[in-house]
């Protein structure tokens, strides 16, 4: 484990003297096939897959609050009756 770690940090090095943006490392837990970042030593495609996650979950709750601030929209639009009929009462 120890070897494989410094072979990984070795190839890191190399690739940023390099100025590569990635590098062959050791296959990440997720069993992808181990090219990583240079700088941050992650897994590329565990990256775009987190990426691609929250970039749904944003989705997801932009659609909502566009639903609610429609809703409040057309509330506010929608004449008060109760208040009307309490004037209508009171004549």
């Amino acid at each position: 484990m120890r070897a494989e770690r410094l072979v990984s940090t070795a190839a890191k090095n190399l690739a940023i003297r390099a100025g590569e943006l990635t590098y062959q490392g050791n296959p990440c837990k997720n069993g992808h096939d181990g090219i990583r970042y240079a700088s941050n030593c992650r897994c590329v495609k565990c990256a775009v897959d987190d990426a691609l996650k929250q970039n749904e979950s944003r989705k997801a709750k932009r659609i909502a609050a566009d639903i609610d601030r429609v809703a409040r929209q057309k509330a506010m639009q929608e004449p008060d009756y109760s208040r009307l009929n309490s004037l209508w009462l009171s004549l």
